[in-house]
């Protein structure tokens, strides 16, 4: 059978994209670590073909199981879901561009052993508006065996963000988020290589301490520092250079003379005890400056922690969602001292959830509050400097204390108030070198 000079042209046309396609995906090591062979047809969204699809959710809505849809460069003014097992992959991660209008999350996984490869992923909104406040340029949802790897995340409150999802790889992504770069929610055995994170940096979150084990080396990099990530570990001195620092279920670390700024949370401490966070300067963060998860017996002192929402929080996990307390607080028998809060947009010192801290001889300046506390006990507060305490507005008064509002329970703390009180507040700051700019 003869074949005319336009059928072989597009013959192997198809054939040698088949052949690229199938290559790529072999390549040793480009799915760190696992191997995701290529399978099924190739669709292709844009660029001059007759049978180019326009969108790339069309493409996905005609796809099978396994099949690659090739997208060229544009930009592609959609929010794309992802609802079966594929792999999306652009022609240049600079030029195949995702723009989400402002409408919701750039690319949304709702399937398992799905690959995002090549793509720039935008304009999801940014800020505290309810309209993309949750917003991600890439959202994988409960959905295991993911890949996402060469993808250009901006103007977007959240980078990459997995719930619920186990065992997915997030690689060579450059992300400016304006919350997190990476958050990963009750998730399972994720691996992060080669991402830089601008201004925002990595979060974890669960109830449990399998909810909080990924693998994260220092190939990752907040604002150009690495992040170092540890689990299980003891008795270790941080290097100096850190762009962020999370710790899970680990103790007796020192934490010292670290200068972080302009990620989500600087320092992060989960299930980890009998730590040492000293000497450090943390500012402009997007979240926390300095986070403890259901850590006891840890010491926080002379740090300087500025232009935060919240300077140092204290929380049990299980407070961070709206399931509701465990029975039993933790972040208990910490000890927070001299250290400088101040121009806190939030609060200087929120304690949610934990029992039996000790505040004692700190800055609070120029914050929107200076401190809370939502159900919890115990908590001592001494001889502390208030900016806003009354006995420094009117000397006569200066024989009262310093109220520290509170609330015994969570949802409710307007009809619910409570209070402790710092009954020896200090006359005068005890830093003179303290950034209340």
């Amino acid at each position: 059978m003869l074949v005319s000079g336009t059928c072989k042209f597009v013959i192997i046309y198809i054939l040698s994209a088949a052949m690229t396609l199938s290559g790529f995906y072999q390549t040793p090591g480009f799915c760190c670590e696992r191997d995701i062979p290529f399978y099924g047809e190739i669709l292709f969204v844009g660029g001059h073909g007759n049978n180019n699809y326009t969108s790339i959710q069309e493409a996905i809505e005609n796809a099978s199981c396994g099949d690659t849809i090739f997208v060229y460069s544009g930009t592609y003014y959609e929010n794309v879901v992802v609802n079966k097992p594929i792999k999306l992959m652009g022609e240049s991660k600079l030029l195949t561009i995702i723009d989400a209008g402002q409408r919701g999350d750039g690319i949304r996984i709702e399937a398992d052993s799905v690959v995002i490869y090549n793509f720039t992923v935008r304009n999801t909104g940014t800020g505290n508006s309810a309209e993309y406040i949750e917003n991600a340029a890439v959202k994988i949802a409960q959905s295991d065996n993911i890949l996402v790897k060469n993808v250009i995340c901006y103007d977007t409150n959240y980078g990459v963000w997995a719930d619920l999802s186990k065992h997915g790889t997030i690689t060579n992504c450059t992300i400016h988020g304006f919350y997190d770069g990476i958050a990963l929610y009750r998730c399972r055995g994720f691996t992060l290589r080669n991402n830089t994170l601008v201004t925002s940096s990595i979060t974890v979150g669960g109830f449990s301490l399998t909810e909080l084990i990924h693998d994260i080396d220092i190939s990752n990099t907040v604002n150009g520092k690495p992040v170092y990530y540890y689990v299980n570990c003891s008795g270790t001195t941080v290097p100096g250079d850190a762009g962020e620092v999370i710790l899970v279920n680990c103790s007796n670390f020192t934490i010292s003379h670290l200068n972080i700024s302009g990620g989500t949370v600087g320092i992060d401490l989960m299930f980890s005890n009998n730590n040492t966070i000293s000497n450090n300067i943390i500012r402009g963060m997007t979240d926390f400056g300095i986070s403890l998860h259901e850590s006891d017996g840890n010491i926080i002192e002379n740090n300087s922690i500025s232009c935060c929402p919240f300077g140092i929080s204290f929380r049990n996990v299980s407070a961070i969602f709206k399931e509701g307390f465990k029975t039993k607080a933790n972040c208990e028998h910490n000890i927070v001292r001299y250290n400088s809060i101040n121009c806190c947009s939030y609060v200087g010192l929120i304690i949610i959830g934990s029992n039996n801290n000790i505040i004692s001889h700190n800055d609070f300046i120029r914050n929107n509050i200076d401190a809370r506390f939502i159900m919890s006990y115990g908590n001592k507060w001494e001889r502390n400097y208030w900016d806003e305490w009354v006995g420094l507005k009117y000397p006569i008064l200066d024989f009262l204390p310093k109220i520290i509002w509170g609330s015994q329970i969570r949802w409710l703390w307007w009809s619910n108030i409570w209070t402790n009180f710092d009954w020896h507040p200090a006359l005068k700051p005890y830093h003179t070198w303290c950034n209340s700019g």
